[in-house]
């Protein structure tokens, strides 16, 4: 199965699949690791995982099946922002809004749907994968969109890593929402050192979810930023799910 285009009736977008199923999955059920804004970041897991796997018991990192969700390049923004964030009677937005934040906003419960529904019974059908051993990924906005999934009590996935979680979308919505009772997941929060204001709202939120799970790891990444924490952090972040 090689990348493809599909379109979602869920959220009636279109996304660019990007998929790395190595030899190794013809005859084994892997790992599934789902990249968000895989235009950016499906590369740099799927390096780290083809070249760190064949070195598993030095590494810690092992052979996985990796899929990547892109927007299409011309609508990325404004899809984002509609896929990647909750639903909200209101949507109360920084004071000063270096974003131009798009009106179009809330589709989280969408995005989940297209997930669940369209996009990984096609990988099924196509690729063998652990369906008990799933992976999700998310940066910045889809970083977000990641704990808000985790908080809304319907998770999918075994293992959550978020980077540099937009905490401070919606006045912090994610802080005052209610607490999980205990869950068997394993979250991973990386920020990078020089990130501003976006280091204290991944501490708070690490704070609110330690509270009903053991296994959860926060980084922050030395010297590195909005741009860089990823690069500089992924192995980190894989060794932490691969060793629960």
């Amino acid at each position: 199965m090689n990348n493809f285009t599909m379109k979602s009736n869920h959220t009636n977008s279109f996304y660019e699949i990007k998929l790395y199923a190595p030899e190794y999955a013809k005859n084994n059920y892997l790992p599934l690791i789902i990249v968000l804004d895989g235009g950016n970041n499906f590369e740099i897991v799927k390096s780290c995982i083809k070249q760190q796997s064949a070195l598993s018991k030095k590494t810690g990192i092992n052979s996985s099946v990796v899929v990547g969700i892109a927007h299409q390049e011309f609508e990325k923004k404004e899809k984002r922002f509609l896929d990647f964030t909750a639903p909200a009677k209101e949507y109360i937005h920084p004071k000063h809004n270096k974003f131009n934040i798009p009106k179009d906003l809330g589709g989280g419960l969408a995005f989940n749907s297209f997930i669940r529904e369209e996009l990984l019974p096609l990988l099924k059908a196509n690729v063998k994968f652990d369906q008990e051993n799933l992976t999700i990924i998310g940066h910045s906005l889809s970083g977000y969109y990641v704990l808000w999934d985790l908080l809304d009590g319907t998770s999918i996935y075994k293992n959550i890593i978020s980077f540099s979680p937009s905490v401070w979308w919606n006045n912090d919505e994610l802080l005052s929402l209610p607490n999980l009772s205990y869950c068997h997941k394993n979250i991973f929060i990386g920020v990078g050192e020089k990130e501003g204001d976006m280091v204290p709202g991944a501490e708070k939120i690490y704070d609110k979810i330690k509270g009903f799970t053991e296994n959860c790891s926060l980084y922050i990444a030395p010297e590195e930023n909005h741009g860089s924490v990823v690069i500089a952090s992924i192995s980190r972040a894989l060794r932490y799910i691969f060793s629960l």
